[in-house]
């Protein structure tokens, strides 16, 4: 089933949302970075009691789009030339792309350096850059999950979910309802920390699917200082057109 764009009115402010009915139990609410708010609902839920429920969460709904609306914009596409920035685990280095045989990227010092054959492909050298940190976030990514599984078996997560790692538009990272976690490649550009934070998020989400008070009490008992991690992620680790 398609969403549908409703509006309510909360005070002076007016809040736009995409519902969509699906077999659920509970509503979820979802704010993105880009401000728009997704609910999900069950399907006898009568629309009455789905705006009463966005109202009561009225307050909550405008402090995330103020917060999301603070951090910086997107950052313009990579260009993918010598001396453009390029962030890693928290760090920034510098691309450096040299003419040489075989093509091959490798982080070296303050770079990332890509030898390629024809430095005016700039398609090939974003394949290469792409490539290699695919490789390094499968790595990293699995090495952390372990971690974390190590905090989460407190609250009885003990076998190891199915990792997929792919390119999400909104997202750094999401849960499946059949407990699939998938998370976003550029993470990579987070300290190891803020990854932590978006893989304990999800793991929570293998217990409690929705944003609720259990799922935050989840959250609080094992990473105390989830909060400090998700601003410091979004607040310097930018979105990419190029998504």
């Amino acid at each position: 089933m398609e969403r549908t764009v409703h509006v309510i009115k909360f005070g002076n402010s007016i809040i736009e949302f995409h519902l969509k009915k699906t077999n659920r139990k509970t509503l979820g609410i979802q704010v993105q970075p880009d401000g728009t708010v997704f609910v999900n609902a069950p399907k006898s839920a009568p629309f009455q009691k789905i705006s009463a429920l966005i109202a009561k969460r009225g307050p909550w709904i405008l402090k995330s789009q103020g917060t999301f609306a603070s951090y910086p914009p997107p950052l313009p596409a990579p260009r993918y030339v010598s001396g453009e920035g390029f962030r890693y685990l928290g760090r920034q280095y510098r691309l450096k792309i040299i003419k040489g045989k075989p093509d091959q990227t490798k982080l070296k010092g303050q770079f990332l350096t890509v030898w390629v054959n024809d430095p005016t492909q700039k398609q090939h050298i974003k394949n290469l850059v792409d490539n290699w940190l695919l490789v390094k976030a499968e790595t990293i990514f699995k090495s952390l999950l372990r971690e974390c599984l190590d905090i989460a078996a407190t609250i009885g997560i003990s076998s190891e979910p199915h990792l997929r790692i792919r390119k999400m538009i909104r997202r750094w990272g999401s849960c499946s309802s059949s407990g699939m976690i998938t998370l976003n490649p550029y993470l990579m550009a987070a300290p190891k920390y803020c990854i932590e934070y978006v893989i304990i998020h999800e793991l929570c989400h293998l217990i409690e699917m929705n944003h609720s008070k259990r799922f935050y009490k989840l959250l609080n008992l094992l990473l105390p200082d989830w909060n400090n991690r998700k601003e410091r992620l979004n607040s310097t680790v930018e979105l990419r057109l190029d998504y």
